[in-house]
C-alpha cells in the first residue's frame, strides 16, 4: 500500500480556525451561532478529531470573514491599501 505524503493529507484546520476564533474575541458559542455549527463540531473540528465538509468549512469562513482557503492553508491573504 502506497503511503500518503503530506501534500497528499487533509489538511488540518483546527489550530488555523481557533487562532481566527480567538482573535476575533469569538467563543464557541459565538461562532456557532454565527455559522451555524454546532458547538461540539466547532470543538472536534479545532481539535483535529473532525474534518469540515465543505460547507462547513465554506460557513466558518464566511462567519470568520476569511477565505476559505485561508481556512484550510492557514495562510493570511495580503491587503494592499491603495493611495
Amino acid at each position: 500500500m502506497k503511503k500518503l505524503s503530506a501534500s497528499q493529507t487533509p489538511p488540518e484546520v483546527g489550530a488555523t480556525l481557533q487562532k481566527m476564533r480567538l482573535s476575533r474575541g469569538l467563543t464557541l458559542e459565538d461562532l456557532s451561532r454565527a455559522a451555524g455549527v454546532s458547538k461540539s463540531m466547532l470543538s472536534q473540528i479545532e481539535r483535529e478529531k473532525a474534518n469540515p465538509t465543505i460547507a462547513v468549512a465554506w460557513r466558518l469562513a464566511n462567519a470568520l470573514g476569511i477565505g476559505i482557503e485561508e481556512l484550510l492553508t492557514g495562510a493570511t491573504q495580503k491587503v494592499e491599501a491603495i493611495h
